[in-house]
């Protein structure tokens, strides 16, 4: 990105290095993409809703990944509970019923 182009979008930085710090090593082979949908978020509110739509694919992706790893201990057996970190335990709940 140009010095000019920066001045033009400065909107654009801030998505790419977003970007980089989430995707670490796979942000070079998604280098192009990214350079694109960043040129395109120009306003307050374009960032917003592009930083909501990212943190929903993760909550997605997180949410399934959770689902189907639990399907498969519990075709071996093995009966979980999955509960966020902050969450208050329950001293009655074991990882491993």
């Amino acid at each position: 990105m140009s010095f000019e182009q920066f001045l033009t979008n400065p909107k654009a930085h801030v998505v790419k290095k977003y970007m980089a710090e989430l995707l670490k090593e796979e942000y070079y082979p998604n280098a192009e993409i990214i350079e694109r949908i960043s040129s395109c978020l120009l306003t307050e509110k374009d960032m917003k809703s592009f930083g909501n739509f990212v943190a929903a694919i993760y909550s997605v992706a997180y949410s399934k990944c959770v689902q189907d790893h639990k399907v498969k201990l519990e075709e071996l057996g093995i009966s979980t509970i999955v509960r966020a970190e902050d969450a208050p335990a329950d001293p009655n709940d074991k990882i491993f019923k």
